[in-house]
């Protein structure tokens, strides 16, 4: 039985389509735990006020949730793809935003939750749009398999990504780190 299942995982893990997702989606999560963070740090900066730090990811935290229920309705009812593009659009214009303030030196914290707040309103169509691709992309007898794999990338993303964005903004700065986030941006 354990080499069935890893023909199986291997016959997953061959298919072109699913490891493109799956790298994807890994790499999205790297952009958004790495965001967490880095929006925070920046905010610290800006300000030099705790609270700023909780308004902001109190912010996030309330957008991401009130278009969470809506969004995979929405998605569901109309063209995924669509939705999938749009939001993935506004999260790379509002961080690209951010990267462009930063240059200039003209970057405000309000200006900062204001990107924050377009980036946590779209983010929640990206993830549903992403998870219905998944089941065109590997059927429904590979699902669990191919949901196990998904999961484990955003947990690597999770542990990986903070910290990584944390010591390469010690090191390099935060323009050098909001660039690489532009780069692991999500992509359709």
């Amino acid at each position: 039985m354990p080499q069935a299942n890893n023909q199986s995982l291997a016959k997953l893990t061959q298919d072109g389509q699913f490891r493109w997702l799956l790298a994807g989606n890994t790499a999205m999560f790297f952009g958004v735990f790495g965001t967490i963070l880095l929006r925070s740090m920046v905010a610290w900066e800006i300000t030099g006020d705790e609270m700023a730090l909780a308004h902001i990811n109190l912010i996030s935290a309330l957008c991401m949730f009130a278009t969470s229920l809506v969004s995979g309705t929405l998605i569901d009812r109309y063209e995924r793809k669509h939705f999938l593009i749009f939001s993935q659009g506004i999260i790379l214009v509002a961080e690209g935003t951010v990267l462009v303030l930063l240059i200039i030196g003209e970057l405000s914290f309000t200006l900062l939750l204001v990107s924050a707040i377009a980036s946590s309103i779209a983010f929640p169509f990206v993830m549903p749009a992403r998870t219905a691709m998944l089941v065109d992309a590997v059927g429904k007898m590979r699902l669990a398999r191919a949901t196990a794999l998904m999961t484990a990338g955003v947990n690597l993303a999770r542990m990986i990504s903070p910290a990584g964005f944390g010591i390469a903004a010690e090191l390099t700065g935060f323009v050098l780190c909001y660039s690489c986030l532009l780069y692991t941006s999500p992509s359709p």
